[in-house]
């Protein structure tokens, strides 16, 4: 997660702020892109889905403690040319505590849309 680091930097935000990663990865993003990034997909963390054998963490960030919200959605909409377009979103939003990556508690929201 070098360029998380190097992006929060460049942003201003003090990289001991940085909360520490989700554990493991999205097998589906590993298959599709063979990259192993720590996060998964909304398909991956639907509990009411019997096909999934285990849930995953919704979380963008690890050792977490306070409120989570986890949308998903999907539609049709019209573009101004009358074109149908379908779109999807996936949207998280957390606010609580954190250990940032020098082990120290924080306080914060996080939004990842």
């Amino acid at each position: 997660m070098v360029p998380l680091l190097a992006e929060a930097a460049e942003a201003g935000i003090r990289p001991e702020r940085v909360p520490k990663q989700v554990p493991g990865f999205s097998p589906l993003i590993f298959a599709d892109a063979g990259v192993q990034i720590p996060f998964f997909l909304p398909i991956e963390i639907d509990p009411f889905d019997p096909t999934i054998p285990t849930v995953a963490d919704p979380l963008t960030i690890g050792d977490f403690n306070g409120w989570v919200g986890v949308v998903e959605a999907d539609g049709k909409s019209v573009d101004g040319d009358g074109v149908e377009r379908t779109w999807a979103c996936d949207v998280r939003f957390m606010e609580g505590v954190y250990r940032d990556r020098n082990d120290k508690f924080k306080r914060s929201q996080f939004g990842f849309f």
